[in-house]
């Protein structure tokens, strides 16, 4: 965990890490502000994590209302940003809600916050690893193990693993990893080194 938090990697890898003044948000201590994580429309994590398009309005409007004075960071997905497909919360507006509809490293927006709204999205479990309050609407795969903060009962997740041990089943367990330049399978460790190499490569080039 340390390792992914340490070098930013992410599913979205390609997008640079951008500090608070690049991004137009003034430095005020994370205590005074939470992140609110957007998705496509028609995403099918939605639909079999549980959750609908609703559950988008229903997290903004819990953010807003269980962190009040706070700075509200909605963040819009890569895929809307780029124009290729539409999100749920892009019309958001507010004295306190704050789009973010541009390309960043999501370590970048973990960092500065201290809660993270989800529905379903991955993000929320990369902020776990950086040990920030998860707060879930929908049902992902990280939530109902007695880690995050749900608003929806998971009764048939009854274990209660530890964040690292549910971390080594995501990325131990049940994750291989192949070397795209040998097609041979390495370690996690080695993935990780070789996207952090590509992504070097790929920014230096830009």
């Amino acid at each position: 965990m340390a390792l992914l938090r340490r070098d930013a990697i992410s599913k979205y890898n390609h997008a640079p890490r951008l500090s608070e003044s690049d991004l137009g948000l003034t430095s005020n201590g994370r205590t005074n502000r939470v992140l609110v994580v957007d998705q496509t429309s028609g995403d099918s994590s939605i639909k079999y994590g549980m959750a609908s398009p609703v559950s988008f309005g229903e997290m903004l409007s819990a953010a807003e209302t269980e962190n009040p004075g706070a700075e509200i960071l909605v963040k819009v997905h890569p895929e809307v940003v780029v124009g290729r497909k539409k999100g749920h919360l892009t019309g958001a507006s507010g004295p306190r809600v704050r789009i973010i509809a541009r390309d960043v490293n999501p370590w970048s927006l973990i960092e500065i916050v201290d809660k993270v709204y989800v529905v379903t999205s991955q993000f929320g479990l990369e902020a776990m690893m950086a040990r920030k309050h998860v707060i879930c609407f929908g049902v992902p795969f990280y939530a109902g193990w007695g880690l995050t903060d749900d608003r929806q009962s998971i009764p048939r997740r009854s274990a209660r693993p530890t964040l690292e041990q549910l971390f080594a089943a995501v990325y131990f367990d049940y994750s291989r990893y192949i070397s795209p330049d040998t097609k041979r399978e390495i370690c996690f460790e080695d993935a990780v080194a070789w996207i952090a190499k590509e992504r070097a490569t790929h920014q230096a080039m830009s």
